[in-house]
């Protein structure tokens, strides 16, 4: 549980940072700040919200939605929802009795 957690608050923080950086011009530790503190929900920030573009600002929303959700919430939820169409399936199977 507690490396499938790492694993997706890393690949998360991985990709925000990612896309922000081609988004947006503002140096890296900036940009990892901003997205390590919108995942974390902890209210901090360096400044550069307010200068964001609307794509960047969006993207730091969903950001912070996702991190109030919990990372493991959304990811439970998005993959039982795959999982619930194979679950729903009917078998039926002639049985001697």
């Amino acid at each position: 549980m507690a490396t499938s957690s790492f694993i997706f608050y890393t690949s998360i923080i991985f990709l925000g940072t990612f896309t922000l950086s081609f988004s947006e011009d503002f140096p890296f530790e900036k940009i990892l700040f901003e997205v390590a503190s919108a995942l974390g929900t902890v209210g901090l920030s360096t400044g550069i919200t307010g200068e964001l573009s609307d794509l960047g600002k969006i993207f730091i929303i969903l950001l912070m939605f996702r991190g109030r959700l919990g990372v493991l919430t959304f990811g439970i939820a998005v993959w039982s929802r795959g999982q619930q169409k194979k679950d729903a399936e009917v078998y039926e199977e002639d049985l001697a009795v």
